[in-house]
C-alpha cells in the first residue's frame, strides 16, 4: 500500500508484485454477485389497460439530479469504461422528459437520443411512439422513423406535438421506444413523455418515480501477501417493478491500483424485485506498516435509476503496525444507520393493493438491530384510504435490508392525491439517519 499519490517515499512491494501479476491477467473487468433480499417480488399486479394501449412504464425524471451521473474522469491505460451492454462499443440512451399541455395548439415534448460510452463510427435506431395514460392522436401525435448518428455524434432529439386542451384531468404519459439499432447496443429501451395538466391549478413538475440506488462505504483488513475481498453493498430501493442497470468502477486515492487493491469495471443489473446487489474487489496484503488507505467505487452511464449515493469509499486496514483499527463509521464500522424509502401507488377503483416500503441498514452489524415503525395519517386518512400497521423491524447480525408493505384501499371517488407516513422510533444498536417513508396515493379517477 501507499501513503498517498506522491510525494511520500516508496515502500518495498516485492511481497505483492508476483501476485499482482497473476491477478490482473484475470481481474481487470468485473463481475457483480447479486444476493437476494428478502421480499424479491413486491408482489402488485399491474391494473388492466385497454387492448388498444401499451402500459407506459413508471416515470423517470426529466428534471436534471442534484448529484446526476458519476463522471468517468480516469484514462487508460489505468482505467477504460465498458458499455452497459458488454464491450466497449456505443450504447443508446433515450431521456424522459415532461411539458405543460396547454389550452390550446400544440407543444413540442423533445426526447433525446444519447450515444454513450463512444461515438465512434456510425450508428442508427428505430424510433416510435407508444400510447400510456396519453393516447393518439387525441393528447400527442405519434411519430416513428429512424435516427442516424455520424462518426462523433453524441445526440440527436425527437420532437413529438402534445395538443392542448381545457380539460381537468391527471397528468398522463407514453413512451418513446428504440429497437433495431445498429452499431450500437440499446442501454436504454425507452423514455417516458408526461404531458402535465394545467387546468386544474399549478402545474407540478415531472414525477421521479425511478427507484434510488445507494453504494454504501466499506472496508476490510489488509492481509498479507495474498489478495482478499472487499465487498461493496449496492442497495436499490423505491419502486422496483422494472429493471435498471448501471456501470461501475474504481479510481485511486492513497490507495493506488495494483499495489493495493486490483482496478475493476463492469456492469451490473437489478431485475425486478430486486433490492441488493454486492461488488466484490480485490485487496492485496503485504507486511509493510502504513496507514489507513482509501480509493472509491463509483457508479456511472444509469440507465432507470437515480444515485441517491452514488460514490462509496473503501478502506483498507492496516495490519503490520499493531492493533487493528476499527472500519470509519461511515463505511463498514461503527454503529450502523438505518433510512426507509418513500413509495407511490396508484389508488384504484375497488378492492385494495399493496404499497411497499424498503428499509436499509447502513452496514451490517454484529448484533440486533431492533426499530419500532408506524404508519402516521396525513391527508390520506386511516382504515378509509389505507391500513393501519405498526410494530418492529428486526435486523439480524449480517442482515442489511428489510420491507413491510402496507394495503391501499382503492375507490371510484374524485379527490386529490393523498399522503400517509411510516415513521420509525426507539432503534437499538442503530442511528435513524432517516426515518420518515412518504407514502403516496395517486389519484386515478
Amino acid at each position: 500500500m501507499t501513503g498517498g499519490r506522491g510525494g511520500l517515499a516508496q515502500r518495498p512491494r516485492s511481497s505483492k508484485r508476483l501476485l499482482v501479476a497473476a491477478v490482473l491477467a484475470v481481474a481487470v473487468w468485473g463481475t457483480l454477485l447479486a444476493v437476494e433480499s428478502s421480499g424479491q417480488s413486491s408482489g402488485l399486479k399491474d391494473r388492466p389497460v385497454a387492448a388498444h394501449r401499451d402500459v407506459a412504464k413508471p416515470n423517470r425524471a426529466a428534471e436534471p439530479k442534484a448529484d446526476g451521473p458519476i463522471p468517468f474522469n480516469c484514462t487508460p491505460p489505468d482505467c477504460r469504461p465498458p458499455s452497459p451492454g458488454g464491450g466497449d462499443g456505443p450504447a443508446l440512451v433515450v431521456n424522459d422528459v415532461c411539458v405543460a399541455e396547454g389550452n390550446s395548439g400544440t407543444r413540442s415534448l423533445n426526447f433525446r437520443v444519447s450515444r454513450v460510452v463512444s461515438q465512434v463510427g456510425t450508428a442508427k435506431v428505430d424510433f416510435a411512439t407508444h400510447a400510456g395514460t396519453a393516447s393518439s392522436p387525441s393528447d400527442y401525435t405519434f411519430k416513428h422513423g429512424t435516427l442516424t448518428f455520424t462518426p462523433g455524434q453524441a445526440s440527436k432529439t425527437v420532437a413529438v406535438a402534445v395538443h392542448g386542451d381545457t380539460t381537468k384531468e391527471p397528468d398522463e404519459a407514453f413512451r418513446l421506444a428504440l429497437s433495431n439499432a445498429h452499431g450500437a447496443v440499446l442501454a436504454d429501451v425507452s423514455g417516458t413523455g408526461t404531458i402535465l395538466d394545467d387546468d386544474s391549478g399549478p402545474v407540478g413538475s415531472c414525477p421521479d418515480r425511478r427507484p434510488a440506488v445507494v453504494v454504501q462505504d466499506a472496508c476490510t483488513v489488509e492481509g498479507t501477501g495474498a489478495t482478499k475481498e472487499m465487498q461493496f453493498n449496492l442497495v436499490r430501493s423505491g419502486d422496483l417493478s422494472g429493471e435498471s442497470s448501471m456501470n461501475f468502477g474504481t479510481r485511486n486515492g492513497t490507495a493506488v491500483a495494483p499495489a493495493d487493491y486490483i482496478t475493476k469495471f463492469g456492469t451490473f443489473r437489478f431485475q425486478t424485485g430486486q433490492t441488493q446487489k454486492l461488488a466484490r474487489i480485490d485487496i492485496v496484503g503485504d507486511s509493510t506498516p502504513e496507514a489507513t488507505e482509501q480509493f472509491q467505487f463509483f457508479l456511472f452511464h444509469d440507465v432507470a435509476f437515480r444515485a441517491a449515493k452514488g460514490v462509496a469509499t473503501g478502506s483498507i486496514l492496516d495490519n503490520d503496525s499493531g492493533p487493528v483499527k476499527r472500519c470509519p463509521s461511515t463505511g463498514g464500522g461503527g454503529t450502523p444507520s438505518l433510512r426507509i424509502t418513500d413509495a407511490r401507488i396508484t389508488e384504484g377503483d375497488s378492492g385494495t393493493s399493496w404499497l411497499r416500503f424498503d428499509i436499509t441498514l447502513s452496514h451490517p452489524s454484529t448484533k440486533l438491530v431492533r426499530v419500532h415503525f408506524e404508519t402516521v395519517p396525513g391527508t390520506a386518512r386511516r382504515t378509509a384510504d389505507y391500513g393501519f400497521k405498526q410494530g418492529y423491524f428486526n435486523f439480524q447480525p449480517g442482515q442489511t435490508a428489510k420491507l413491510t408493505r402496507i394495503k391501499i384501499i382503492g375507490d371510484k371517488t374524485r379527490e386529490p392525491n393523498e399522503q400517509f407516513t411510516i415513521r420509525m422510533s426507539n432503534a437499538s444498536n442503530a442511528t435513524i439517519a432517516d426515518g420518515t417513508g412518504v407514502g403516496t396515493i395517486i389519484n386515478d379517477d
